[in-house]
């Protein structure tokens, strides 16, 4: 099964970005309800490993404060809104914060025995890809450099299952809390 680890984003924020967001025919925009952080991609995953990434998930997110976190600007993959094929949304807030849960996450699937790449962790909100082949997203980027969202407080870590489609939907598989107390780890999560 095809697997990764998220945070996701409220439904009132969610709806508050796409109504900021141009129609563009160009794009194939992802269905907002299935937006999120990704913090961890694992791609297929065998059945007989989920157990183990579950239960070291759950020890990341016991080891990890809620989150305050809102949305900010954007951009495009590759940077160079000319010829992009990827437009996001940026994520802000606790972001040091989230950047060492994607790291727990990562290394959770690699204690797995996960091969996991090395791509640096940027946190952001996957909007649209190009349908065909790479465009100019400038308009679509400079419409989302003054864009902010509310605050919110993440206080959740979720492992969802990735189904291709068409269309594609995605599944949450398990959820854990992360810690509400910042500062404060549950009794035996240090370290």
């Amino acid at each position: 099964m095809r697997l990764f680890a998220a945070i996701d984003l409220p439904a009132d924020v969610a709806e508050s970005l796409a109504a900021v967001l141009p129609g563009d025919g160009r794009l194939r925009y992802v269905p907002s309800g299935q937006w999120h952080v990704t913090l961890a991609f694992y791609g297929e995953v065998t059945d007989s490993v989920v157990p183990e990434l579950e239960a070291r998930l759950a020890r990341a997110a016991t080891r990890t404060p809620e989150l305050r976190l809102h949305l900010e600007g954007g951009g495009c993959f590759p940077p160079g809104a000319r010829r992009a094929r990827v437009l996001w949304c940026g994520v802000a807030g606790d972001v040091p914060a989230l950047a060492r849960l994607a790291e727990r996450a990562v290394a959770a699937g690699r204690r797995c025995g996960i091969d996991i790449g090395d791509r640096p962790f940027r946190p952001h909100i996957t909007l649209a890809r190009a349908r065909d082949h790479a465009v100019n997203l400038r308009s679509a980027v400079e419409t989302l450099s003054s864009y902010e969202s509310r605050e919110w407080t993440a206080d959740q870590v979720h492992l969802v299952r990735s189904n291709l489609g068409p269309p594609t939907s995605h599944e949450r598989l398990r959820s854990w809390a992360l810690c509400s107390a910042p500062g404060r780890l549950p009794d035996g999560a240090g370290g």
